[in-house]
């Protein structure tokens, strides 16, 4: 009896293992070139929504909501931050993301992504009617850019959500040749750790408030587009108009020939036929 039963969990993990392969890999993914030294993949075709200095792609199935934000620091922001201080961006931009949606920080990690130094953090919102509570967030500074990478799932299983995770954050890839190295500065270092830190925390309140608009604009999209459709299918076909029957015959007044009731002149004599 206790074979038995191992026997049928095996059988349906093996069940559920080749469905989230199959989901995984006979979906198209769409490569995106976000900068011209990064570039990720998405599930589907992505949404882009410029603002400014911020340039969001976006895009949803029935897995998770998918989207990376692109800000590009100015100038004067960028000139005073130094490789070592980095991770105090990260810091603010991590406080400022999860200060903006209410959200309570489960994981936090340092990574690398090809060399370079990244976060990844997992969090829990509250205050997001109509969005997934759970979400997932990658944070990594390239080329005086701030590159957010997030994944929201909308499934309950975490064995096809975690899949396409992994997927989506590990498509993301780095041309190192065309990424340049921070310059290094003289300052103090508590000067360069509060610019550092207070330019993250308002780049990550920034960036949360452009993800979801961009999400809530395409959701509308998405109503939009399905009522449309339906809509579409309900409109009713219109009816043909019932023929009125045969076409009666005339008899030419001129030589009593019968012709068809669409001509207009007699087929035998060509007299003007006058109809009824």
């Amino acid at each position: 009896m206790p074979n038995l039963k191992f026997m049928k969990l095996t059988i349906k993990f093996f069940l559920l293992l080749l469905l989230v392969t199959n989901f995984s890999f006979a979906q198209e993914w769409v490569k995106t070139d976000l900068t011209e030294f990064a570039s990720i993949n998405f599930p589907v075709a992505s949404e882009l929504i410029e603002t400014g200095q911020e340039s969001v792609y976006n895009a949803k199935d029935e897995v998770a909501f998918y989207v990376v934000s692109v800000r590009k620091l100015t100038a004067q922001q960028s000139s005073q931050i130094t490789k070592e201080d980095i991770s105090t961006i990260y810091q603010g931009v991590v406080n400022g993301a999860l200060t903006s949606s209410n959200a309570e920080l489960i994981s936090i990690n340092e990574i690398y992504i090809e060399e370079f130094p990244a976060v990844e953090l997992e969090s829990h919102a509250q205050s997001n009617p109509g969005l997934p509570n759970q979400r997932f967030k990658r944070v990594i500074y390239l080329n005086q850019n701030i590159i957010s990478i997030d994944f929201w799932p909308l499934t309950n299983q975490t064995v096809i959500s975690d899949e396409m995770k992994a997927k989506f954050f590990n498509s993301f890839s780095i041309k190192p040749n065309e990424v340049s190295q921070t310059s290094t500065i003289e300052n103090q270092n508590s000067i360069i750790y509060d610019t550092g830190y207070n330019t993250g925390l308002l780049i990550g309140q920034i960036v949360f408030y452009v993800i979801l608009i961009a999400l809530l604009l395409g959701i509308i999209f998405l109503i939009r587009f399905l009522v449309k459709k339906n809509r579409k299918k309900k409109s009713p076909i219109p009816a043909k108009e019932p023929s009125s029957g045969k076409v009666t015959n005339v008899i030419c007044q001129n030589c009593n020939a019968e012709n068809k009731g669409d001509i207009k002149y007699c087929s035998i004599c060509g007299f003007e036929l006058k109809k009824a």
